[in-house]
C-alpha cells in the first residue's frame, strides 16, 4: 500500500503529448492530503466517571424488586396457612397451624 509520502514524490517521465505535470502534481498532493486525513486516528474519548449516585439507585431499585417479590411470597404463604387451617376445622381438627 501506497504511503501518503510516496504519493507526494512521485515522478512521471516527461513525453510528447503527456499531461500536465504541475496538475498531476498537485492531484497527488490531493491524494496524499486526503489519506492522511482519513487515517488520523481521532483522540480517544473521554468518558465521564460513573456516578455512583446512579449505582446506588440501581441497588435500591434491585432492592424494591426482590421485597416486592418477598412480599407476595409471604401473602401467599399466609393464604395456604389460612386455607389449611380451614380444612383441618372443616375436618374437626382442633390443632392451629398459626401461633
Amino acid at each position: 500500500m501506497l504511503t501518503p509520502d510516496e504519493i507526494r514524490v512521485k515522478e512521471f517521465l516527461p513525453s510528447l503529448r503527456g499531461y500536465d505535470a504541475d496538475e498531476v502534481r498537485s492531484f497527488l498532493h490531493a491524494i496524499a492530503d486526503s489519506m492522511e486525513q482519513r487515517a488520523a486516528v481521532p483522540e480517544p474519548l473521554a468518558l465521564p466517571a460513573p456516578d455512583p449516585r446512579d449505582e446506588l439507585s440501581s441497588k435500591v431499585t434491585r432492592l424494591s424488586e426482590e421485597l416486592e417479590l418477598a412480599l407476595w411470597v409471604m401473602r401467599r404463604l399466609e393464604s395456604t396457612v389460612v386455607r389449611l387451617e380451614e380444612r383441618l376445622d372443616r375436618q374437626g381438627g382442633s390443632n392451629s397451624l398459626a401461633s
